[in-house]
Parts: structure tokens; sequence; C-alpha cells
């Protein structure tokens, strides 16, 4: 039943804007190093890295041996380094890795809540800094979904719910697949102090209920997400594993919004993945269900003919096991998993009051609201 519905939301027919990057005048240079003694600053003596992608949102370039690189950039442009497998990024205080720079020369529009402060000029160098660090074949990885707070009583009941019980976990780093508040950009900070009390490097998904509302059009509906969690699309790597953060929530001129990939996050995406091995598992991690996706077919052709495959989304306020065949759109050989993980905020912090004060919060499907652990071994993962 739950695949029928979610190919339903797949018949929406819409518009996607030209490339962002289409008048772009300048060319940012820079240089990715070995951060030695992690001050985040390139020191003498300070190598470059090789080989390491870099990325524009839209294209993706290597680093030459010595570690330097350059790229096309307009007037919005997020540039980012794709951290590889074996070394690690500076992490600011709410453990938000720091793999990015923001150029916005006049910064965001005006908005309820402030995006991006006005950067200047494109500096002369803008360099990426990595610090070695051991992974192994073998590690797991915590994934919450729709932690959705609306306001201070609601972000406590994620930290007494979820972040408490997370605190000593072996999880090497986390994600929240979006909808992180409801509605309400100004909590980031809040939900970020919060969920950094796990202690580990935590990477954020867009979703629909992330966005500016003051802004108009879909551009600017993520400039508050961008100044405190980076790009809305981008990747890293670990182990044997690469992941893909997908923004794929797409605001419609005439209002609302649609599960939809832009024609630049796909475009990142083909230009990525043609530098990783076919070895690598390959992990999508978006907020709509990858079902529900407009134009999910132009995904699915990107990572069909690759052995080793799992995407993961929230959204539903479900927890759903989705195996992807010909019926849905799906070409490969084998049937492709998607995971409709569940969300923190079960029913938007809805139900009977427990001994704590907190909503019992059970899900849509009957199920108690809660999270994931993904262990990864090499290619291969498994879902707890």
């Amino acid at each position: 039943m739950a695949l029928v519905r979610y190919q339903a939301l797949g018949v929406i027919a819409l518009c996607v804007f030209a490339p962002a990057l289409a008048n772009a005048q300048e060319t940012a240079r820079g240089t990715v190093f070995l951060d030695a003694n992690r001050n985040g600053l390139r020191d003498q003596g300070e190598t470059g890295i090789g080989g390491v992608c870099v990325s524009n949102g839209r294209e993706v370039t290597r680093t030459s041996p010595d570690g330097v690189w350059s790229l096309a950039v307009g007037d919005d442009t997020a540039l980012f380094v794709v951290k590889p497998a074996g070394y690690g990024v500076p992490v600011n205080a709410d453990q938000i890795p720091q793999f990015f720079y923001l150029h916005k020369p006049r910064g965001s529009p005006p908005l309820d809540v402030p995006g991006v402060p006005p950067t200047g000029p494109l500096p002369e160098s803008i360099d990426f800094p990595l610090h070695a660090q051991e992974e192994g074949k073998r590690f797991t990885v915590l994934f919450f979904g729709d932690t959705q707070a609306r306001g201070l009583r609601e972000v406590n009941f994620v930290t007494h719910d979820a972040v408490e019980e997370c605190i000593g976990t072996d999880a090497v780093f986390g994600v929240s697949l979006g909808d992180i508040v409801a509605d309400d950009p100004s909590l980031f900070a809040e939900i970020s102090q919060s969920i950094a009390g796990i202690g580990i490097p935590w990477y954020n998904v867009f979703g629909n209920h992330d966005h500016d509302r003051a802004a108009t059009g879909n551009q600017h509906r993520d400039e508050t997400f961008e100044r405190f969690f980076g790009p809305s699309t981008y990747a890293f790597e670990y182990g044997r594993v690469v992941f893909i953060a997908l923004n794929d929530i797409f605001f419609k001129p005439e209002g609302g919004s649609a599960a939809l990939l832009t024609d630049d996050a796909l475009a990142f995406m083909k230009s990525y993945l043609a530098m990783v091995p076919d070895d690598r598992l390959i992990v999508l991690m978006m907020h709509a269900p990858i079902v529900a996706c407009v134009n999910r077919d132009k995904v699915f052709r990107l990572i069909e003919d690759r052995p080793h495959t799992f995407s993961i989304s929230a959204h539903a306020h479900e927890q759903i096991h989705v195996f992807l065949t010909a019926d849905m759109g799906w070409r490969g050989k084998e049937p492709h998993h998607h995971l409709i993980n569940a969300t923190v905020s079960g029913s938007w912090w809805c139900g009977a009051i427990d001994e704590l004060g907190i909503p019992h919060a059970t899900m849509n499907d009957g199920a108690p609201n809660g999270y994931s652990l993904v262990t990864f071994d090499g290619n291969r993962y498994s879902v707890r």
C-alpha cells in the first residue's frame, strides 16, 4: 500500500529552472591541504593533497598532485570539498562539518531569519583543510528523521527522548534527514546545540519544513540552512562508502513544494559518480522518499548500473522498507533498497504524555518514534 501511495505522488509535472552557474563570470581557486596541526589554516610546510574532489554544486574537479583546484562560480555558489576516505574535516562547536565555502558577495536576500551575510569579493585562494583519520571498513552511522521541533519545548523533547539515549553510541557520525525544525529556521542553533551533545560529527539534509518562508521561488529557500550547515546538496566518503546528500525539495512558483531534484543536483551526481569506483557502496540521503520524487527516473539512470546502492529518506513519519523494481522505473539487475526512516518526532510530538512529560509520539504506522543505526561493512550494510 505504501508503494502505491508514493507512486501516486510522482505524477506532478514541474519546470526546473536553469542552472545557477549559467552566468558564472569568475573562477575560484584554492588548495586542499593536510592540516597537520588541525588549526584550520595552511601553515608553512603543510602540503597539498592530490586527487581530492571539489565541487561548485554542479561541476566536480579533482585536485592536482599538489592539491590545487579551480572551478567556475556565480554570485551565489557553494564550493565544497568531498571528504575522501581516510581523512576528516574540521567541525564547529556544534559538531557540524566545515567542508564548504559560501560565495555570496551580496549575501542572502532579506529574510525573516537571516541567511548568509555578504561574503564580499572572491578570495584569492579558498583552501580546504583535511586531517588524517583512521577509518575501518566496518562502522556505524546514526540516522535521525524529522526532529521537527516547534519551539524550545520540543527541542527539549529531542534532547531528552533521543539525544541523551545516543550519548556513548559507537556511531562515527550522524545525519539528520531533513525537517530538522518545523518551519522555524531560527531554531537551527538550538537543535544543533542539542544534537551536538551526542559528541559525533553531524551532517544535515534539507527538508520541506527547514525553508525560509519569506523567500520567493526555489533558489533562496535554503539560505538559513546554508548559513548553519552549508550546501544542501553535497557528498563525502567514509571507508568504502560514498554518501551523497541531496536536496530533493522543490518549491513551486505557484506555491507549495514537491519532491524533485534540480538540474544542478543531477549534474553534480553525474559528474561526481563518474569519479567513483564501482566497488563502492553508493548511499543517497534525502528528505522526501525517492519513490515520491517527480524525476526519480533520472536519479535511477545514474546509479542503477552500479552493483552496490542504498538510499534513505524520512518525511513520511513511518518506517518503510521499499524495494524498487521495474514497476517503479528501476532497471537495475537487483531491486534497489530504499529505507524511509523512522522519525524522532514520531507523529509531530503528539500523543499521551509519559512520566517524563514527553509525548509518546507514536508514528502514523503505529510504530514508536525513533531512529536508525546503519552498520556498514565494506560495501554491505545492515539496519537496526
